[in-house]
Order: C-alpha cells, then sequence, then structure tokens
C-alpha cells in the first residue's frame, strides 16, 4: 500500500473521544466544536510562528534548519484544513444524499480506475473492499469509496444499491475429455471479497455477471486452484433470492447456479461457448419463474428446461445449434413474445440429430410483432397451426441459402417492414414473389443479384397498370451489380456474367413513386398511393477482372444516380442516398450503413449485453 496524502482523524492530535465523536456525529455538538476551535488556535499559533521563524533564517548557513521547517510548516497546514474541515458544510450532507452522489459516481460510462490485479487484499484492516474482477483496469466500485475515509465507508456499506452490480469470474480445470463438465470456481482471493458484497447489498435487486477466467487459458491450468470454493456453494445465500438480472460466459463449463431459486431475476444472458455439453448448460441456470427477457446462445438439451418460462418470455434472442424445425417447435411455447431473434443453422449441416420440442397444434402469437433471423429461416415449408397476427416487422440475415417463403401468405400479410439481405445469389423473379406475400409493406430494405428487371418492374407504380406495394413510403435497394458490358469488354470477362446497369428503370421506378403522383398521372386509378420519401440505393461491382475499369464505371454510376434523382429532392422532398463500395471494404452483405447484425464476429462483441443495455442496436 502506498503512502496516503490525506490525514485520518487519529492524526489530528484532538482527544480521543473528540476523534470518536467526530466519527460518528457529522454536525458536531458545542463541547467537540470547542475542542476543535481550541485545536485550530493552537494549529494557526505554531503555523505563525514556523512562517516567522522561516522568515528570520540567514541563508545559507541555515539551508538544513530551513528544509526542516518547511516539512513541519507543510504538516501544521495539513492538519489545520483537516480540523477546519470538520467544520464543512459537507459533512452536514444527509446520510441519503450522499447515498445518491456515490450512485451517480458510479454510473456506467465512468473513467476506469487503474489498480492493481491483487490491490485490496488488506480490506478490513483499511476499509478496503477487493473488487471481483480479472481486469486490471477497474471500474469504478463502491469498495473504492470505502477506501476514502471510514465516515464514506459507513455510508457506502450502508447503501445497498451501490453493491447491486457484481461482477465474478469463474475458473475451472481443463481436461482433454469433451465430455468433462468442469465446476466452475472461486479463486481464493476472491472469495470473501464476493461474500463481502453479497452481505451488503442486503434484499435490495442486484445484477450477477459471472464471466469466464479460463477464456484465455492454454493447454495447462494457468491458476492456481488450490483453495478455491465452488461457486454454487458460495452464492447460496440469502441475498442470491434478490438478484433481477443475470449474465453468465463459459467456455468448457457448467454455469454452477442450478440449484438456486430466483423469482426477482426477469432479464437474463447466457453465453456457452464450444465445448459443454447441453444437459448441464441451461439447465445449471436458477429457476427463473418471472423471466421475461433472455439471450441464450447455447445448445440445446433433449427437451426444453423448466427452469426457463418460455411462455413468459416477451424478448428471445436463441443461438447456437438452433435448426429451423426445432424453431417451429420453441415458438409454440413462447406465448407472450414481443421481439425474437433467431440464429437457425441449416439443418444439413448438422452432424448429429436433432431434438424436437413438441408444443401446441394450433397456437396465435398475438403480442409478436418483430422477427430477426439469421444464416437460415423457418419458412421454407409450411408452418401449420401457427398465427402471427401482430408481426409488423420482418428481418433476414441470411449466408448462401436463398430464402424460400413456402409458408402460407396468411402469415406475412400484416407485415409493414421487411429487410431481405442474402449471401446467397437473389434474382428479381424470385423476390418479387416474396414481396407479393406483404401488400402492406412500408419500408422494404433488400439485395438483388440478378434480373434487376423484375424487381423494378414490380416496384414501378402503373407498370402493366398494377400498383405493388401502395403504402411504401422507403425503399432501400442494394445491387449485386457486376458492372457494364463496356468495362467488362475491356477486363477481358464473359459477357453473359454482366449486365446493363438498369438506370432509366430506376428513374422510372423512383418517378413513378413521386413525381408522377404529383402530375396525377394516375388520378383514374382506384387506390391511394403513398409517395415514397426515402430511398437509398448501394451498388458494387463483384468478380471483376479489371479493377480499375470497374471502380471508375462503379464511381461513374454513382455520380449519374445521384445527378438524376438530384431533382426529386427539391421537387418531392424524396430522401437520397446512393453510395458504391467503401474504399479499402470487401464485399459484405452488412454494408449497408447503420445495418447491424448479431452474427459472428458481431454477436461476440455483444454477447453480455441484455435486450435493454441494447443488445439488437446498431
Amino acid at each position: 500500500m502506498g503512502k496516503r496524502s490525506e490525514l485520518r482523524l487519529h492524526h489530528l492530535n484532538l482527544p480521543d473521544e473528540i476523534v470518536t465523536i467526530a466519527r460518528t456525529h457529522r454536525d458536531l455538538p458545542p463541547k467537540a466544536r470547542d475542542a476543535v476551535d481550541s485545536a485550530i488556535a493552537r494549529h494557526q499559533e505554531k503555523l505563525v510562528s514556523l512562517e516567522s521563524h522561516l522568515a528570520n533564517l540567514v541563508l545559507p548557513r541555515d539551508y538544513y534548519i530551513r528544509q526542516e521547517l518547511r516539512e513541519e510548516r507543510d504538516g501544521v497546514r495539513e492538519t489545520l484544513r483537516a480540523c477546519q474541515s470538520l467544520f464543512s458544510t459537507m459533512r452536514r450532507i444527509p446520510f441519503e444524499t450522499t447515498g445518491e452522489i456515490f450512485a451517480y459516481y458510479l454510473a456506467p460510462g465512468g473513467t476506469p480506475i487503474s489498480r492493481d490485479e491483487g490491490e485490496g487484499e488488506e480490506e478490513e484492516d483499511e476499509g478496503r473492499d477487493h473488487v471481483v474482477t480479472t481486469r486490471f483496469h477497474a471500474p469504478r466500485t463502491a469498495g473504492l469509496l470505502c477506501l476514502v475515509c471510514q465516515h464514506w465507508k459507513t455510508i457506502a456499506i450502508g447503501t445497498p444499491s451501490l453493491w447491486s452490480d457484481i461482477k465474478v469470474a469463474a475458473y475451472h480445470e481443463l481436461s482433454e475429455n469433451p465430455n468433462y463438465q468442469a465446476t466452475p470456481l472461486i479463486l481464493s482471493k476472491h472469495t470473501r471479497g464476493l461474500l463481502a458484497w453479497m452481505d451488503r447489498v442486503t434484499s435490495h435487486p442486484w445484477t450477477l455477471t459471472r464471466v469466464d477466467g479460463n477464456q484465455s487459458a492454454m493447454s495447462t491450468n494457468p491458476w492456481d486452484l488450490t483453495g478455491a470454493v465452488p461457486l454454487s456453494q458460495l452464492v447460496h445465500r440469502r441475498a442470491s433470492a434478490y438478484i433481477s438480472r443475470l449474465s453468465v460466459a463459459t467456455w468448457g463449463c457448467s454455469i454452477g447456479l442450478g440449484k438456486l431459486d430466483c423469482p426477482l431475476i426477469t432479464s437474463l444472458v447466457s453465453y456457452n461457448a464450444n465445448g459443454a455439453s447441453p444437459q448441464p448448460t441451461l439447465l445449471s441456470l436458477p429457476v427463473m419463474p418471472n423471466l421475461t427477457q433472455a439471450v441464450l446462445w447455447t445448445n440445446l438439451p433433449e427437451s426444453l428446461p423448466s427452469n426457463i418460462p418460455w411462455s413468459k418470455l416477451t424478448h428471445l434472442f436463441l443461438g447456437g445449434d438452433v435448426v429451423a424445425a426445432q424453431w417451429k417447435s420453441i415458438i409454440r411455447h413462447c406465448t407472450s413474445l414481443q421481439r425474437g431473434m433467431f440464429t437457425l443453422m441449416v439443418q444439413d449441416d448438422m452432424d448429429e440429430t436433432y431434438h424436437d420440442f413438441p408444443g401446441p397444434e394450433e397456437v396465435t402469437l398475438r403480442h409478436l410483432k418483430d422477427l430477426v433471423f439469421v444464416r437460415s429461416t423457418p419458412f421454407d415449408t409450411p408452418i401449420d397451426g401457427l398465427f402471427l397476427p401482430a408481426l409488423t416487422t420482418l428481418k433476414v440475415f441470411g449466408q448462401w441459402s436463398e430464402p424460400l417463403f413456402n409458408a402460407q401468405p396468411d402469415l406475412f400479410i400484416n407485415i409493414t417492414h421487411l429487410t431481405l439481405l442474402q449471401h446467397a445469389w437473389m434474382e428479381g423473379e424470385d423476390l418479387v414473389k416474396i414481396f407479393g406475400m406483404m401488400p402492406h409493406l412500408h419500408e422494404l430494405l433488400f439485395r438483388v443479384c440478378s434480373r434487376f428487371d423484375a424487381a423494378f418492374d414490380f416496384l414501378t407504380f402503373g407498370r402493366e397498370g398494377k400498383f405493388q406495394l401502395r403504402q411504401l413510403k422507403a425503399l432501400g435497394i442494394y445491387l449485386g451489380t457486376k458492372g457494364s458490358q463496356e468495362e467488362n469488354r475491356r477486363g477481358d470477362s464473359d459477357e453473359e456474367d454482366f449486365e446493363h446497369f438498369p438506370h432509366q428503370q430506376l428513374i422510372d421506378l423512383v418517378d413513378s413513386r413521386t413525381q408522377a403522383i404529383n402530375r396525377g398521372d394516375f388520378s383514374a386509378s382506384p387506390y391511394t398511393l403513398c409517395e415514397l420519401e426515402s430511398f437509398v440505393l448501394r451498388l458494387d461491382a463483384l468478380f471483376d477482372t479489371n479493377a480499375t475499369a470497374n471502380k471508375k464505371w462503379m464511381d461513374d454510376t454513382v455520380a449519374s444516380v445521384q445527378d438524376a434523382l438530384k431533382s426529386y429532392g427539391a421537387s418531392c422532398g424524396l430522401k437520397v442516398s446512393v453510395f458504391g463500395t467503401p474504399k479499402g471494404q470487401y464485399y459484405s452483405v452488412y454494408d449497408f450503413p447503420d445495418l447491424f447484425y448479431l452474427e459472428g464476429r458481431q454477436f461476440h462483441e455483444k454477447k453480455l449485453l441484455h435486450w435493454d443495455e441494447g443488445f439488437a442496436d446498431p
């Protein structure tokens, strides 16, 4: 422990009874005030005497004497200021108000405090508290407040809300056996801090975040687990009944909370990466009868765990090894769901037979408004007995398989917002079949690779006397362009692999949904047509051997389209954004501005966020 710059009460040369009073009474009684006044007067007199003595020294003869006197003077000044601080209005701030100030100091977003990992071992001697963390730069914690003075420690310990965010690192023994289920352990040097925090949070609702200390482990145990205590043994305390939020990350280790009953938990994040067999993973979570929001990345057991109230979930992310057939059965249990996000594996890629979770034959999800799918969708075959009357938003971020919408059209009839971005080769003719199932779209974002004309004709008002998607107000198109035939000839590539850019068709589409409506071109139409308010176009040039010509074509095309659509912004108020591939950026289906989805690296960066912390936000 380094030298402290602050003086403690027992350093002020006050009588012991005054020190005791000052520690326990913030507003000093008259007797104590008189004693402090007397101490202040003595130190002021001594300070005047020292200043006078220093002024009368003869240098250089008294050089060393001056050094000693200066040190003594500085000590008297510090003691004087400390005595005067006993009369400070800060000491009269109510206990509860100081607690609120502390809570503001500890609020998220503060600058981390640099400290050693082992700092805080002598917490009882100096009022320290060990921060249960493996980071070298710890966040602001209530334990740090306890280091300032006894009064602050008293307030901090007496304010349960300051201890309501507990983070603990669990370690486990490593094994080459893939079926080995390690027990999560808390290092001996961390156990006292964890127990102290749990005692101080008392009956206040609190958050438990359990991270995996072995995340960076190599082939041998890098930590000394001698004296380590199982997590399950430590958390069996009264405070565990008041956990309201739980975050768990494990790598080949059981969660270790399966014997707890936590009726206050409403939000859960459980991330189980490679290694752990399915049985102990979800089953080693506590019983959470009132859970409503869950983020689950895990292997699924043979049956849905009863410790998760699936019928009460309003927000659910589920990823790991889930296939479409499992989703079709799991979703039938989630009768209160409002938002759902699912990463679905392509069943052909699964090495093992998947487990089914039979639910009701007929179920209506009356509250489900928002669905998102990654990799694959469950709509390749009809979904009998499932009704989604409130579903208005559907987003699909697929891989190399084409999205098949062979489910009954009534499932999509009320959708108003559709995002369909695929790595797969998407043709316009296939897309319009999907769009036709959703006549009430207000916003549409999609990627098309070929047969642009089919998609553009479908979206153009009045084409062949048809008026599709009459309520559409926002349109985003990702054109998987590959260059024009002219640039293709310069690149010596196969001419049949390239299409002309549909410049005129694009202008016709935008014009039909803006100026044509204002001009009254469709006044004879029996329909009410909404004017387009926002249009985004992204294009790139893929697989061209002549990169220079390809880039020039893309830049020229972007400039040409921007120039052609500029007038629509001035005359109709249309918001237009046209752009190509950013410099130095490789092709990605995620390249739309502000577009984010929870797959691969993006998900891992946000794996321990709760729904209300922005898990699903860009």
